[in-house]
């Protein structure tokens, strides 16, 4: 996640571009269905498009160290991308696959 300071006119960024919601990850249990929209690599040398591709799985593990593992097809140039719950809400932040 990125912290972004107020614009010269004290506007915040989330009232110009809105904001995501999030929980903490600690609330999935294994089986969850969770989603993930990113930019895979992939499919960009498959397609000569840059193209947002979303992808859906189910929670693994979640372990002591906060990581969080999933059942997803992902691939590079993902990362960085929301991990959603069903409410589309942020429980994580996709940073491997």
């Amino acid at each position: 996640m990125l912290r972004v300071a107020p614009d010269s006119n004290e506007n915040d960024i989330g009232d110009r571009a809105g904001v995501l919601s999030f929980i903490e990850a600690g609330s999935i249990t294994s089986g969850t269905l969770l989603k993930t929209y990113g930019y895979p690599g992939d499919k960009m040398d498959e397609t000569k498009v840059i193209s947002l591709w979303g992808m859906e799985g189910h929670s693994d593990t979640f372990t002591d160290s906060m990581l969080l593992f999933y059942t997803m097809d992902t691939y590079f140039g993902q990362s960085g991308s929301p991990v959603l719950n069903v409410s589309n809400r942020m429980v994580a932040i996709h940073n491997a696959s």
